[in-house]
């Protein structure tokens, strides 16, 4: 017995079914009723029983049981007592006797909701160009919600084949894993021949109906079953190496898939050179538009369900970054048909192997999809950065950790595990190098198709393929919290290394933390001597180390490409050789540079003569700068900056931001800059509409919001401008709006005609007014769902939050609504939402925000509830650190 199946043993009762009887095929059908919210089943699953048993165990949760038999492979049949744990989601089938080894089936007929809570078996809905309310019935099963829809073992290493068939009104468009393989009419009087005679009274008369039989699928989970019935249109499929690619949208948007549908076609291409295997749905891989949908996207076998926003797109409309975050979500989803579908994790505490592995592989294959985007500079700013503020808290987790319920599997879609988790696999592939860790992963995708592993199982095939100890490497990267923090200095011709775990709230200075975390860390370092460019690469094992570079440094870049996952601190002297000569960085060189320089500050690090004051000048260096990731990195300091300081100290402030940036401005102008020879970069699209956004809102300059307003008055001036300006002009309209421009933002975003791009582009600047009044408007939109949707009413709220004229205002507004707010947005929402609370950065706040999720807890959001609270007091911190000293810096003689 191995320490896995130990384990499973003695949580077997509290925590997980028992090993003694394992499913091996279901077959499911189901008939919902759209209109009435609710559904009818019956399931047949056969089982192997591995060992004589009174009872079997499985899950069901908020269904009506009404018949259950239990028949042998001889024919021979167990009379049957049920008995449902609503506490533990399980139904328990009892015999008088005993349940001998061998193959039986259970059948069983039942009856559920379809619910409002965009998991299990749900409604989502939406209204047709003449206003008609349509809805549409959909799953979404991960973690744990297949027991929602139908009996079943609902753990990710029960992995079953699956027949399932549908009887829906015969309009309806139907979707599910499998190949449609045969359809039939039907009368409400034949429909309830399936069902036995007490589930009569849910069905429909006098409708017509079809019966519709999918195709079996392979051995899956059970997160993994999806089905989707609707009124819903359909494109052409596209065939790719005999996968025919289809999308599916509410009727008219049709034309929205275009991007999406090229996306994938070039996904399925890349993931089977890449994985050395065939894709592995089948014969059809169906994307699915759902207006209502907690999450971004969800890797159903062959069948991906998608935010709207997250697969449709006018290509001509959308800015550099949405058409990015599509092509991410289709390959991120994409890539899990073989990291979590083909092969699946034992259990959710090896959640990492599927979503830090489709996180890294959406970035490998988007990057070769459009090389021009240089994505892997954008991760540097916009994945690994998130993680690391997360990940140098006390509150944070290992990547991977114990999971006994399943619902506390829904913690572990975070940051930790998807950011961090792939950016560590970023690390070691660049470590390791890309061809090398090519051939261990396809060796692991080879070993375990169609089953279920633990990190050691991946560790094996890349240690194989490399010959390094991997498992040895990446320990601590995986099972322990956190992530080192490596100054640097040098000495003579040599450069000293040390490695301490970095945390914000550790730091009096550097050499306060004691912990005594060692990590292998892979350094890629690149220096400049009087011999030249010299390259090294080696593990950083000990606590202090010396490595030797050559005579008369220049300047030593550690952490070079950028792609590790630690921080780094130069003296005084290195620091400054490195912006000194900052044009022979890398962009993501250059990134980590002001990234890490920041963190530093944050943490309160005191490293040589670096302080707040050093650092603001550090950035009048890159003034020059031409990439908005770097940009990116410099803003979101300028805007803590900007929140510490009292409002008599803004002007200033305002000055140094519009110093830094107008020579851009003036340089990159409103508009695109495009001739046939030279198209403009992604990259200086991206930066013009950031600057232009700097410049109006966090420098306050009046010029560039009377242009803004006026661009936005004229509707041909506007809607000619590409997607980046525009979604900056849309936020300083918002800056300065009237009432009447808050009536026509709410408008157009709810309008059915738009792209839901711009849609959401709408829908966030209802958050950006300045006047309380709107505000408190939007705010009690967000509880009303025929106003704002519940999946984007927490992303609503919290940008509300952000906004300082109605900061404190919605901190009472969720106060006073939480019951409301807790029975509308899903947990996993709901912790997004309160994520914003660290703008209350005052001790009286923070002590109110501390008591009333005392008192409210999250379901499953004790973790990330508890990483906000830290990083309020971080916030506080900071302000009392630095408040003094930057009012000094920007007094109002500065200003002048």
């Amino acid at each position: 017995m191995t320490e896995h199946d130990q384990s499973v043993d003695a949580l077997a009762y509290n925590y997980r079914l028992a090993r003694t009887v394992v499913p091996e095929h279901y077959e499911l059908l189901l008939m919902p009723d759209l209109d009435k919210a609710n559904f009818v089943g019956r399931v047949k699953i056969d089982v192997d029983v591995l060992e004589s048993t009174q009872e079997i165990v499985l899950n069901s949760a908020d269904l009506g049981i009404y018949e259950v038999s239990l028949t042998s492979q001889d024919g021979t049949s167990l009379p049957c007592i049920i008995r449902l744990d609503s506490k533990r989601e399980r139904l328990h089938v009892k015999v008088n006797g005993s349940i001998g080894k061998g193959k039986w089936q259970i059948a069983l007929a039942f009856r559920g909701i379809l619910n409002d809570k965009l998991k299990g078996f749900y409604r989502s809905q939406y209204k047709d160009e003449n206003g008609t309310q349509h809805v549409i019935a959909c799953t979404q099963f991960e973690a744990a919600d297949a027991r929602r829809a139908f009996p079943c073992f609902d753990e990710p290493d029960f992995k079953a084949t699956f027949k399932v068939s549908l009887i829906v009104e015969h309009s309806l468009g139907v979707v599910s894993n499998g190949l449609a393989i045969k359809q039939m009419p039907l009368n409400a009087l034949e429909a309830k021949q399936y069902f036995p005679f007490q589930l009569h009274d849910m069905l429909v008369d006098n409708q017509a109906l079809k019966l519709i039989e999918f195709a079996t699928t392979m051995k899956m989970s059970t997160y993994l079953v999806a089905f989707v019935i609707g009124r819903l249109q359909k494109t052409e499929p596209i065939c790719v190496n005999g996968v025919d690619i289809t999308a599916w949208c509410v009727p008219g948007k049709e034309h929205l898939t275009k991007f999406a549908l090229r996306s994938a076609c070039f996904a399925i291409c890349y993931f089977e050179r890449y994985f050395g295997l065939p894709y592995p749905g089948g014969r059809k891989l169906d994307l699915l538009a759902i207006p209502d949908f907690a999450s971004g996207a969800m890797e159903n076998l062959a069948c991906i369900t998608f935010r709207e926003a997250r697969l449709l797109v006018d290509e001509n409309k959308a800015s550099a970054g949405e058409l990015e975050s599509i092509a991410e979500v289709v390959m991120h989803e994409i890539a899990h048909m073989w990291f979590g579908d083909l092969v699946t994790m034992h259990w959710w505490h090896g959640l990492w192997l599927n979503e830090a592995f489709a996180t890294f592989m959406e970035f490998k294959c988007a990057d070769a999809f459009m090389p021009n985007w240089q994505l892997w500079n954008r991760v540097a700013c916009t994945e690994r950065v998130p993680a690391m503020r997360v990940d140098a808290l006390f509150a944070t987790r290992p990547i991977e950790f114990e999971v006994r319920e399943p619902e506390e599997a829904d913690a572990m879609f975070d940051y930790i595990t998807y950011e961090k988790g792939g950016g560590v696999l970023r690390m070691l592939e660049q470590y390791l190098g890309e061809d090398i860790f090519q051939k261990g992963i396809a060796l692991y995708m080879a070993r375990h198709a169609y089953d279920n592993t633990d990190t050691n199982d991946l560790w094996n095939a890349l240690e194989e393929s490399s010959g390094l100890s991997v498992r040895q490497i990446m320990n601590n990267w995986i099972m322990e919290p956190g992530f080192p923090l490596v100054t640097v200095a040098a000495e003579a011709s040599s450069i000293h290394f040390h490695q301490t775990p970095f945390k914000y709230l550790s730091y009096g200075n550097i050499d306060s933390d004691s912990k005594s975390t060692i990590w292998q860390i892979p350094v890629m370092l690149c220096a400049k001597t009087a011999q030249g460019i010299v390259e090294k690469k080696f593990l950083l094992s000990e606590e202090n180390a010396s490595v030797y570079i050559g005579e008369n440094i220049e300047w030593v870049i550690v952490n070079a490409g950028g792609h590790g996952f630690y921080r780094v601190l130069y003296d005084d002297s290195l620091l400054s050789k490195l912006t000194d000569n900052r044009v022979e960085l890398s962009v993501i060189e250059r990134t980590n540079i002001i990234s890490d320089m920041w963190a530093g500050l944050l943490a309160g690090i005191r490293l040589g003569n670096f302080n707040d004051q050093v650092f603001l000048e550090m950035l009048k260096l890159f003034s020059d700068e031409t990439d908005p990731n770097v940009w990116a990195q410099i803003f979101d300091a300028l805007r803590t900056i900007k929140r510490t300081l009292p409002k008599s100290h803004r002007p200033a402030f305002e000055q140094y931001v519009c110093q830094l940036l107008r020579p851009l401005h003036e340089k990159l102008g409103w508009h695109t800059c495009n001739n046939e020879s030279e198209p403009e970069s992604v990259q200086m699209r991206e930066l013009r509409a950031s600057v232009i956004r700097g410049l109006a809102i966090l420098g306050g300059d009046v010029q560039v919001q009377e242009k803004a307003n006026s661009i936005y008055a004229d509707k041909n001036a506007f809607q000619n401008l590409d997607g980046d300006v525009c979604t900056a002009i849309l936020s300083i309209v918002a800056y300065r709006g009237s009432k009447a421009q808050y009536d026509e933002f709410a408008a157009l975003a709810q309008a059915p005609d738009l792209p839901p791009q711009e849609r959401q582009r709408y829908l966030r600047a209802l958050s950006e007014f300045n006047d309380l009044e709107l505000l408190q408007r939007t705010l009690v939109s967000c509880i009303d769902p025929n106003a704002i949707r519940t999946q984007d009413a927490p992303m609503v709220i919290a940008r509300t939050m952000m906004n300082e004229v109605s900061r404190n205002v919605t901190w009472d507004f969720i106060k006073n609504n939480w019951q409301a707010i807790v029975s509308l947005y899903p947990p996993s929402r709901i912790v997004y939402m309160c994520e914003a609370v660290v703008e209350l950065a005052t001790p009286e706040l923070e002590s109110e925000v501390r008591a009333f999720f005392l008192e409210n807890p999250i379901h499953g959001g004790d973790k990330a509830i508890a990483q906000t609270l830290e990083l309020l007091q971080v916030a506080i911190l900071f302000k009392q650190r630095y408040e003094e000293s930057l009012m000094v810096q920007f007094s109002l003689s500065k200003s002048a």
